[in-house]
């Protein structure tokens, strides 16, 4: 399996990215929770088009142009300051290291999105992920082209810096796709189910706090696959299913169904004035 997907890395990830959507989309029509007839008039050619449009810019831009600049940052880091990636010279198998890498490719998710609700310029961009005034698996795709570049880049140092093995990432965005749509979902677990789980992982209820137009909300449970890392500095809140049911979804602006269309999406951030912008980005402010 391995060996395919390391001969095969854009076609399992364009597939990944399709079937994870589909599959937790007909998990929410099973649930009767799609709204189908409202989603594809509305909300979901504005998202799949983004869906389609980041997969291909992952796969055929980002892909080829990090390669160099990881190599040139690698290259640095071993010249100027003797820096050897601790999860590149090793005899053991990738798989040894799989979990510790994951952690450290989350930790990095974890920092930049809560950067991204913090400076303007990235909350600008980021902004266009929290506007959808529903949830399910297609806005787990729902990002500006502009913020998946600029992740891309800043992310890059720390994981040249470990030396994350080729074969975790390969695996870890295919895993990744998964779990976004998952988390992304528009069924809730129950109660005793989702509280256990939401310690560890980024569940439906939990991260669906995140997407909340309350800016005490939105400015929580950051984790994207994980949740500890919001429970271990302290952006974790937890609301039982029953409440979760009442709460508004999205943002105070750019709530108009045409503003969901592609070139509305991709025009968003110059459209995110700032007054709105500090009003999510600063919790302390009312």
């Amino acid at each position: 399996m391995s060996d395919y997907l390391f001969h095969n890395q854009q076609l399992a990830l364009i597939a990944g990215t399709m079937i994870s959507m589909m599959l937790f989309l007909l998990w929410d029509d099973f649930n009767k929770r799609s709204g189908a007839s409202q989603n594809i008039q509305t909300r979901w050619p504005g998202n799949l088009f983004l869906a389609a449009l980041n997969t291909l810019l992952v796969v055929f831009a980002l892909e080829p142009a990090l390669k160099p600049v990881s190599q040139f940052i690698a290259e640095l880091l071993h010249n100027k300051l003797g820096w050897i990636a601790p999860l590149t010279h090793t005899e053991y198998h990738w798989i040894v290291y799989f979990i510790p890498a994951i952690l450290v490719y989350e930790l990095v998710d974890y920092v930049i999105h809560r950067f991204a609700h913090r400076l303007p310029w990235l909350w600008r961009l980021h902004a266009t992920h929290h506007t959808d005034t529903r949830v399910d698996a297609t806005t787990a795709h729902r990002h500006h082209p502009l913020e998946i570049v600029v992740n891309s880049f800043l992310g890059a140092p720390f994981l040249v810096a470990i030396g994350v093995p080729i074969m975790v990432a390969i695996w870890h965005p295919l895993i990744r796709m998964v779990l976004i749509a998952f988390n992304h979902s528009n069924s809730l677990l129950p109660d005793w189910l989702d509280k256990p789980l939401s310690y560890v992982l980024a569940t439906p209820n939990f991260h669906r706090i995140h997407h909340f137009s309350e800016r005490q909300y939105t400015n929580s449970n950051y984790g994207t696959i994980f949740s500890f890392y919001d429970h271990l500095f302290g952006t974790a809140k937890y609301l039982p299913k029953a409440e979760l049911e009442t709460k508004e979804i999205g943002l105070e602006y750019l709530r108009n169904d045409r503003e969901n269309n592609p070139l509305g999406l991709l025009i968003s951030p110059a459209s995110t004035v700032f007054s709105a912008s500090d009003r999510v980005r600063n919790p302390n402010n009312n």
